[in-house]
């Protein structure tokens, strides 16, 4: 594919001409995945409150509530050890507490693992706010920020879907009320967590980088490592 040609101060970057450097174009699609896989965690997570017990209400209180923490851990770790191996260690985590949340028996300790997921989970997806723009170059950011919330939106509409579905399914066995009992979803977002860990070892680490000196193109620079 053709290099993106130089673009001087006064040019406005296009899609069309961001397109044609080659080494953005698969960046931004792996960044696109990110964001994807990000959105759908957070907000599956979220929204899967109801099926973790009855007590709609509180969970989504509990659910806002632990953002807070995820917020202000975040930043701190991405500044100390870099926002790659960050990301990557806030996906397992999330996976981790998706996974215990979904085979614990009791479902008082179901919601306190979700929480647990859903801490990992937010400050994954913040995370993502900070680390995509650093990747691409100054007068790309804008345009590749739009791009990768778009994806994220995409995902965010995909997480309900999964969880009301999955509400309709029966298990076999028999709740604490005399109903049916439906799968959780958790499994579904612990796997969309360890493929946004796949996704990021193809990404650079921008912790120790000038970002504001990076050049227009990417195939104008030396690659990142």
């Amino acid at each position: 594919m053709e290099p993106l040609k130089k673009i001087e101060a006064h040019e406005e970057l296009t899609y069309s001409a961001m397109l044609k450097d080659s080494s953005m174009t698969s960046q931004l699609m792996i960044v696109c995945g990110i964001w994807m896989t990000g959105g759908f965690v957070y907000y599956g997570i979220t929204l899967s409150a109801g099926s973790i017990s009855k007590e709609v209400h509180l969970n989504m209180f509990l659910m806002g509530l632990v953002e807070l923490p995820a917020y202000l851990i975040g930043p701190y770790l991405a500044d100390k050890i870099g926002r790659k191996h960050t990301f990557m260690i806030f996906n397992v985590m999330a996976a981790f507490f998706c996974l215990v949340s979904w085979a614990y028996p009791r479902k008082q300790g179901r919601l306190l693992f979700a929480l647990c997921g859903k801490i990992f989970a937010s400050a994954s997806f913040a995370l993502v706010w900070m680390w995509a723009p650093e990747i691409f170059p100054t007068r790309a950011r804008s345009l590749t920020t739009a791009i990768g919330s778009q994806a994220a939106r995409v995902g965010s509409i995909l997480a309900p879907y999964v969880v009301v579905l999955m509400s309709e399914m029966e298990t076999g066995e028999i709740g604490e009320d005399g109903k049916p009992e439906s799968p959780m979803p958790q499994p579904v977002f612990a796997l969309c967590a360890i493929v946004a860990i796949g996704f990021a070892h193809f990404l650079p680490e921008t912790k120790d980088l000038d970002v504001m000196a990076l050049p227009l193109s990417r195939s104008e620079s030396e690659p990142v490592s």
